[in-house]
């Protein structure tokens, strides 16, 4: 079957076109015509944006968390208490604790925190769960009585203040990690 399609002739035509041509020549049986609009719709395909990895944030300088009515949370004799267990990269922790950060507990995101303090400690353990998520992070904090207004994006029940924000008064979430 003599069909007179050309590269040059399918670079002519719509993407649309090109489409509907492919598609009848795919039920014609015609596999060059097939092949010579798979390769023209692919040079018209936009590019992909690349993927910017390794964006340096800097370090998680607050953790807030919504924890409903301390769930969780033990007090110690000494005025410190710890928080119940959650899921953050163990390498954000201990970055965060050699500078300083903070903890924030909140009854949802939309109230002030109701318990924070700075973070002085932390224990790996085990949360009883099947999965990748079996161990979280108990938080060892110096209570204060500064109550933090809720920092991040998203729609979860964590936000991170990242360092890099810190003076710009951007405020976000870790996406980055698989938590």
């Amino acid at each position: 079957m003599r069909h007179g399609y050309t590269p040059e002739r399918i670079t002519a035509m719509s993407t649309e076109d090109i489409r509907t041509l492919q598609n009848n020549a795919r039920r014609l049986g015609a596999d060059d015509v097939v092949a010579m609009c798979q390769e023209e719709l692919q040079k018209r395909a936009p590019a992909k944006a690349k993927r910017v990895v390794g964006v340096n944030k800097g370090y998680v300088a607050g953790y807030h968390f919504v924890c409903a009515k301390d769930h969780g949370v033990t007090f110690e004799s000494d005025g410190r208490f710890r928080s119940r267990s959650w899921v953050v990269a163990e390498e954000n922790v201990a970055n965060s604790l050699r500078n300083g950060a903070y903890i924030a507990l909140h009854e949802s995101r939309s109230l002030p925190s109701y318990r924070q303090g700075k973070i002085v400690g932390y224990e790996v353990v085990d949360r009883g769960l099947m999965g990748k998520d079996n161990t979280g992070i108990e938080f060892i904090v110096e209570a204060d009585d500064l109550n933090r207004e809720w920092v991040g994006d998203g729609t979860g029940e964590k936000g991170y203040l990242w360092s890099g924000a810190l003076g710009s008064n951007e405020e976000t979430e870790d996406k980055a990690t698989s938590e």
